[in-house]
C-alpha cells in the first residue's frame, strides 16, 4: 500500500487516472473527426445525388446524403454523451481520490445472478477491522465466516460493464464503504467509479450527486 496521505498523491495513480482521461480525450477527439468528415461527405454529394426532369423540377431529394447527415449525428451525439459522462465519472472519481487515502480489500466479488444497470454490481470483501466498524445491517457473513459489505455498483469510466477478474484477488479502495468511492486494482490501475445502487437511491429519494457530496463530506479531516 503507499503512504502517501492521499491516494492521488501516488505516483501509479495519477499514472492511471491520466491516461483515462487521455483515452477518453482521444476518443472524442475521433469522434469529432469523422463527424466533420461524414459532414463533408453529404455536402459534397448532395449536389450530385439530384438529377433534374423535362419540367426542371428535382428529381430525388439528395437521398443518400441526408441518410449519411442523420446517421452522423445520431452517432456524434451519443459519442458526445458517452465521453462527456465519462469525463464526469472521472472528474468525481478524482476529487474523491484527492480526499481519501488507498486502503486494501483481501477481495472484491462480482455478484452473479444480479444486474446493475449503472455498472457491475459488487461486494466488498471486509478486513476484520472494516468489519468491526460497519453497521450490522449492511455487512453480511458468508458460510465460511468472511463478511463482506453491501453489495454496490462499480462502474469502468469507459465501459460500464467491464470487470477485472484479478480483483476478486485483492484490490485498493478510497472512499466510504457505504456510500461509495474509487475502485483499483493494487497499483492503481484499473480506476472504476463505486457507488449505491439505484433501488437503494431510489428508496432513499437521494441523487448521485447527494451522495458524492455525502462521501466528500465524510473524508478524513473534514468534520
Amino acid at each position: 500500500m503507499p503512504l502517501t496521505r492521499v491516494a492521488f498523491d501516488d505516483e501509479g495513480t495519477q499514472a492511471a487516472w491520466t491516461a483515462t482521461h487521455r483515452r477518453i480525450k482521444h476518443k472524442l477527439w475521433l469522434w469529432s473527426a469523422l463527424f466533420a468528415a461524414a459532414v463533408v461527405v453529404a455536402i459534397v454529394i448532395a449536389p450530385s445525388d439530384a438529377s433534374v426532369d423535362f419540367r426542371g423540377r428535382a428529381r430525388g431529394d439528395s437521398s443518400a446524403s441526408g441518410v449519411i447527415g442523420g446517421l452522423a449525428v445520431l452517432a456524434y451525439v451519443f459519442a458526445l454523451y458517452t465521453c462527456c459522462g465519462a469525463l464526469s465519472r472521472l472528474r468525481k472519481a478524482r476529487s474523491i481520490l484527492e480526499a481519501y487515502p488507498w486502503r486494501s480489500f483481501p477481495a472484491v466479488r462480482k455478484l452473479s445472478g444480479t444486474k446493475e444497470a449503472t455498472g457491475v454490481p459488487v461486494q466488498f470483501r471486509l478486513s476484520d477491522d472494516a468489519a468491526a466498524d460497519a453497521a450490522d445491517e449492511n455487512a453480511y457473513v458468508d458460510d465460511d465466516g468472511s463478511t463482506w459489505s453491501q453489495s454496490m455498483s462499480a462502474r469502468n469510466p469507459l465501459r460500464w460493464n467491464r470487470w477485472d477478474e484479478s480483483m476478486e484477488r485483492g484490490a485498493w479502495y478510497a472512499g466510504d464503504v457505504e456510500l461509495g468511492g474509487v475502485l483499483a486494482l493494487p497499483g492503481g490501475s484499473g480506476l472504476m467509479t463505486v457507488q449505491r445502487r439505484i433501488q437503494v437511491r431510489s428508496m432513499e429519494q437521494r441523487s448521485v450527486r447527494a451522495d458524492h457530496e455525502r462521501i466528500l463530506a465524510a473524508a478524513p479531516g473534514r468534520d
